[in-house]
This record gives structure tokens, sequence and C-alpha cells, in this order.
């Protein structure tokens, strides 16, 4: 009979344990689901961020790069304008050299054809 009592509360103390566990199991079961709730909350709300600071940066990358385009459309324009300017003082350049050398010829043509003869007044 001891021994029936003492197996009767082993069964007891055994089933408590498992009951025990069951409940703790539980607790921890119900701790994780919270933390992954909050975390999938977390995610949530980091993964919005994301999206609108995208958002933010792909817009000003855009609006830079429309600006840099016509900046550069700008700075291409100059440069033509440069290049006419420079071509337009080069040909101004070998027009008035072609003129210096015109009037150099037509002045050592008319001192050859000078009179040698030097007329002395007094």
């Amino acid at each position: 009979m001891i021994f029936r009592n003492l197996k009767k509360e082993k069964e007891l103390y055994v089933r408590e344990l498992d009951i025990y566990k069951k409940e703790e199991l539980l607790k921890i079961d119900k701790e994780v689901e919270n933390y992954r709730q909050k975390r999938s909350t977390d995610m949530t709300n980091l993964a919005k961020l994301c999206h609108e600071q995208l958002g933010e940066f792909e817009h000003d990358f855009h609006n830079t790069k429309e600006e840099k385009g016509v900046e550069l459309a700008l700075l291409n324009a100059e440069v033509k304008n440069h290049e006419k300017f420079i071509t337009l003082n080069a040909s101004l350049l070998d027009n008035k050299d072609k003129e210096i050398k015109r009037l150099n010829d037509l002045l050592t043509l008319t001192l050859k054809n000078q009179p040698q003869t030097v007329i002395q007044t007094k």
C-alpha cells in the first residue's frame, strides 16, 4: 500500500510537472509570438521609412539630373559660342595678315618705282 501511495504520488508529481512544462512552454510561445509581432511591426515601419526615403532620393536625383542637364546644355552652348568667336578671330587675323602683306608689297613696289632723283630744297 505504501508503494501504491508512492506510485500515485509520483504520478501526481509527474502530471503536475507535465502541466507546469506545458504552461511554461505556452508562456514562451506567447513571448515568441509577441516578439515576432513587434518585430514584424518594426520591420513594416522600417520598410515604409525606407520606401519614403528612396522616393525622396529618386526625386532629388532626378531634379539634380535635370538641373545638371540644363547646366550642361548651357555650357555646351557657351563652348559653341566660344568656338565661333575663335573661328571668327582666326579669320580676322588671317585677313589682317593678308592686308598687311598686301600693303607691304604695295609699299615695296611704290618705293622701287619711285624716281631716284633727290630734290634739294633750300
